[in-house]
């Protein structure tokens, strides 16, 4: 089984979190699971789940802050520190520096729920190393929203802001036309440099589903944005 770095997955996931009146996409969801734990980030618009050896609970989902748990991994190492719940408090400890972090918790229960509707077409893409050289032609502001991402369209992918165009050509063939947005494409360029091997997408009217060997991406947007118009 596939993890992820524990710096790196709180790094991708904190890049999710915004300041908004819903204080709980603030946080990442701990999940434990017999192998380890699944973290969860969102911003209501992208979900990112990743695997990780850990077990920072057996029993318990529960929520910590994204900010004040990636800051604190950036100088620990996650191997030798120890974790405990106390509470409504999530305790990180270092024997070997005598530091201890002790950080308030939400429940598991009040972070968003997914529900992904099933998908009408899928496909595979054995890696997203060309994005970099053509997501710099994407429209840089939301509210072009055909223009704000790139366009997959038969065995091309292709990126415009109205005044240049860039195109590759895939290896792969797109059984139907699909717009994926900017933000989207930033978090999975950062999810593929991580392991840089094959994502599957499932798509369906008003989501995007990708999976790599150690993380999944869920994205809900409406219709228009994602599928082409006939």
């Amino acid at each position: 089984m596939d993890f992820m770095n524990i710096k790196k997955a709180l790094q991708i996931l904190s890049t999710l979190t915004k300041q908004t009146v819903v204080p709980i996409t603030n946080t990442v969801l701990i999940e434990p699971q017999d192998w380890g734990s699944y973290l969860t980030g969102t911003n209501l618009d992208v979900t990112v789940k990743v695997k990780t050896r850990h077990t920072f609970a057996k029993d318990r989902s529960f929520c910590v802050e994204a900010k004040i748990l990636r800051n604190i991994f950036q100088n620990e190492e996650a191997n030798d520190v120890t974790f405990a719940l106390k509470d409504n408090v999530f305790i990180v400890k270092n024997p070997n520096n005598s530091r201890t972090f002790e950080i308030p918790i939400f429940d598991g229960e009040e972070f968003p729920q997914i529900d992904f509707n099933p998908p009408s077409f899928s496909f595979t893409i054995d890696n997203l190393d060309w994005l970099v050289n053509i997501s710099f032609a994407c429209h840089k502001e939301a509210y072009r929203e055909e223009l704000h991402g790139i366009r997959l369209d038969s065995e091309y992918a292709v990126a415009t802001d109205g005044y240049r165009l860039c195109r590759v050509r895939l290896k792969e063939k797109i059984p139907q036309p699909i717009t994926i947005p900017k933000e989207t494409l930033d978090v999975l360029n950062k999810l593929n440099s991580v392991t840089k091997d094959k994502i599957h997408f499932e798509c369906s009217s008003q989501h995007i589903y990708a999976k790599g060997p150690s993380w999944k991406l869920y994205l809900v947007q409406s219709i228009n944005i994602l599928i082409g118009r006939q």
